[in-house]
């Protein structure tokens, strides 16, 4: 994993399509057969202008590299392979002020982060948090994941004041056929089984995955079922000339147990998730149409309780880079559409359209280069909103220094603001977040064995949207607040003095304040600590151990009850045998017993043991 600016695909989704002319339609048939439509006959209108089948130039992944300054992390496929996981919050994790769990990802205390892959978003649209469908990741088939820890709000849109997660999928190659299948299980009948499948021909590409997992959970009514299974089909017709479809779905039943105080044993919920992205790069052209529906439906008979929710999130995006003097210019514009279906608050549309621009500059004679940006939104329930973006960048051969300042807003969730379940009631009155994100960061890589990250942040938030619940009190709803504050560092190195080991460690400083009340905000925690220790005797064999640390979290907005603050270990292991791999995998060690900030039960130990099989 290393520290550097990373060019940045100018991706976005907003909505020009009149609502009327799609109501008449059902909206995932109707889109997946345009995409199906628009790929074939992009690839007949290109045939004249594909290279020779023996070409063997590599495949331009769909997410152009554009010249940006942002401060932000690049994790590799060979950084993925020498961490030797199973999961991508535990890549996630790997970087500092990253906080990651199998639905949900915050940035320096803010989950307001986007997530894409492939340029298709994994933010659940149904979600009231901003839970991201992390499963829809196949960790074999992943090229490159670049965290972007501030505002990504010019390039990426609104909801991304907290940051922007790129995973970028593996190039098709040539000719080769490769793919990886695991199965694993372990303790609380835990049971799971994957596989990523790849295969090449010539200019095609096409890759095929799925997996199956159950468990029954460590607390009374958490058990689960999960199924996901996606195809992407990659077209090349020359360099920097590239079509791809995807296709991603994932379904899931699980119960809750809901507080110790108020236990729910009957509350149940089935949710899936269907995106659909089709991509097309041409030379400095990029356009990306994309469609997310998420369906979920809650259940609890003992309190009359049956709800359904159906979010569609659908639009386009088309931007055009060009050089321009000693830097590049970038015009874009898209639009975002928005649909929501409940047994609760019946129908609402809302669209979204945008421009933007960002010039960058490299200042002669210096190593300085200078970007600046605009995004303007237009907003059908909300006000419109202007979002800049100004950098400057210094880099070197060892040295990288950053300063970065932009706005960025947020939207509130159609759950948030029209949905009641069995703890929340709406609020339809809710506003837009508006933040302002500053931000230093400099890198340091004086040799191959060690490197040093640190990045000073200061962000303000109005009107941060928050779950507000009285007191002994179980429903609560979301409400907006004054002005929050979130003000840090975060500092991270890696040091490997000899081949057999090597040491990583990560400490984010936290001051989330509340400043209506010069309070600390709820569930964030003050000093936030990991280090981890590899050992590597042979190139077969590796194993790992993490201790992860956390301070108090408040639990109620006056900061009169909190969690204790606490330190987990965990620890990894894998035997390869060949083709053959086995891997072991524990964590929370000690068993020790917590609670998140929501009064909830956290995980005790829990281990699975496995094997998979590349080729």
């Amino acid at each position: 994993m290393k520290y550097s600016p990373y060019s940045m695909r100018l991706w976005h989704h907003r909505n020009l399509w009149p609502w009327k002319a799609i109501r008449c339609f059902r909206p995932s048939f109707t889109l997946l057969v345009l995409l199906v439509f628009l790929f074939c006959n992009a690839t007949a209108f290109a045939q004249e202008q594909v290279p020779d089948a023996t070409d063997n130039t590599e495949v331009i992944d769909i997410l152009q590299d554009e010249g940006s300054n942002t401060t932000q992390v690049i994790i590799t496929a060979d950084d993925i392979a020498k961490m030797k996981v199973n999961k991508i919050e535990d890549v996630l994790n790997q970087a500092p002020g990253v906080s990651a769990s199998s639905t949900s990802v915050a940035i320096h205390g803010s989950h307001k982060v986007r997530v894409l892959l492939d340029g298709t978003p994994l933010n659940d649209p149904t979600s009231s948090y901003g839970a991201i469908n992390l499963d829809h990741i196949s960790l074999n088939s992943v090229d490159k994941i670049v965290i972007i820890k501030d505002a990504g709000g010019l390039h990426y849109g609104q909801d991304a004041t907290g940051g922007v997660i790129l995973i970028h999928t593996k190039n098709f190659g040539a000719s080769n056929n490769s793919g990886q299948i695991r199965v694993w299980g372990g303790n609380y009948d835990t049971y799971h089984g994957d596989m990523d499948l790849m295969f090449n021909r010539g200019l095609w590409g096409i890759g095929v995955k799925g997996g199956y997992e159950r468990s029954q959970g460590y607390k009374i009514n958490t058990d689960s079922v999960r199924i996901r299974g996606g195809f992407k089909v990659s077209r090349r017709f020359g360099e920097d000339k590239t079509m791809t479809l995807s296709v991603d779905y994932l379904t899931e039943k699980m119960g809750f147990s809901g507080l110790p105080a108020y236990p729910t044993p009957h509350s149940r919920q089935k949710s899936g998730n269907l995106t659909a992205t089709h991509a097309t790069t041409w030379k400095g052209l990029v356009n990306n149409l994309y469609y997310n529906r998420g369906e979920v439906r809650n259940t609890d008979f003992s309190r009359n309780l049956d709800q359904e929710l159906t979010v569609i999130d659908y639009g386009d995006s088309l931007s055009y880079t060009f050089p321009l003097g000693p830097g590049e210019l970038s015009l874009g514009a898209g639009f975002r559409g928005i649909m929501a279906r409940s047994s609760e608050f019946g129908n609402h549309q809302e669209s979204i359209i945008h421009f933007f621009f960002a010039q960058s500059l490299k200042i002669p004679r210096t190593n300085l280069t200078l970007r600046a940006g605009a995004r303007y939104n237009i907003n059908s329930a909300f006000e419109n909103t202007l979002n800049p973006e100004l950098s400057l960048s210094y880099q070197t051969s060892f040295l990288e220094a950053i300063y970065k300042i932009s706005r960025g807003t947020n939207l509130p969730s159609f759950q948030q603001r029209y949905n009641r379940s069995s703890s929340t009631n709406p609020n339809p009155s809710l506003g837009i977040e508006k933040a302002l994100n500053q931000s230093l960061t400099v890198n340091l890589f004086p040799t191959d064995w060690i490197n040093f990250h640190v990045t000073l942040f200061h962000n303000t938030l109005e009107g941060r949207i928050s779950y507000i619940r009285p007191a002994n009190y179980p429903i609560g709803r979301y409400e907006n607040l004054g002005k929050t504050l979130y003000e840090g560092v975060d500092f991270g190195f890696t040091y490997k003095p000899i081949d057999l080991i090597e040491v990583s460690v990560n400490y984010t400083y936290l001051n989330a304040m509340d400043k209506d009340i010069d309070h600390f905000l709820t569930s964030r925690s003050r000093n936030s600590f990991n280090a981890e220790l590899v050992f590597k005797p042979t190139d077969e064999f590796m194993a790992a151990v993490k201790a992860d640390y956390k301070s108090r979290e408040y639990n109620d907005r006056y900061n009169t009850t909190y969690n204790p603050s606490r330190i987990l270990y965990s620890l990894r292991a894998e035997q390869s045998f060949g083709s053959i791999v086995a891997f072991l995998d524990i964590s929370n060690i000690l068993d020790k017993e917590y609670f998140y900030v929501d009064g909830l039960l956290a995980p005790p130990r829990i281990f699975f043991l496995g094997l998979k099989y590349n080729f």
